[in-house]
């Protein structure tokens, strides 16, 4: 997912897009994902949009993604692996193509990561 709370113009538009402009919801607008309520866009305070660094080790090395960047991670794959079971189960795989499939996961994973 791309960070575009900086170029939001609508308060009521997604925190983060899906990077392939193809990958689209029922009605027809790019997969998105919304910070939970609470958590205040930039484009809503006052101060400035400043992107995170990672964090570095000594020597400049990166020290990898942070802790909650690694479950999140591993939530994603388990809503894609969870998706494709599902439609292998119910044989359905061949009635879906790749971009449906994206969307399914896209949605049940935004959805669990608001849990």
């Amino acid at each position: 997912m791309l960070d575009v709370r900086g170029q939001k113009q609508n308060p009521k538009a997604p925190d983060f897009q899906c990077p392939d402009a193809n990958c689209l919801n029922d009605k027809g607008y790019r997969t998105g994902a919304w910070l939970p309520k609470g958590k205040a866009s930039p484009g809503a305070t006052q101060a400035p949009i400043v992107p995170p660094v990672a964090p570095q080790a000594q020597g400049g090395a990166s020290i990898g993604p942070s802790p909650r960047d690694t479950l999140l991670i591993e939530l994603y794959w388990d809503s894609f692996d969870r998706v494709l079971q599902g439609l292998k189960t119910r044989s359905m795989s061949q009635g879906f193509n790749d971009q449906q499939i994206a969307a399914c996961v896209a949605t049940l994973y935004i959805q669990r990561a608001r849990g």
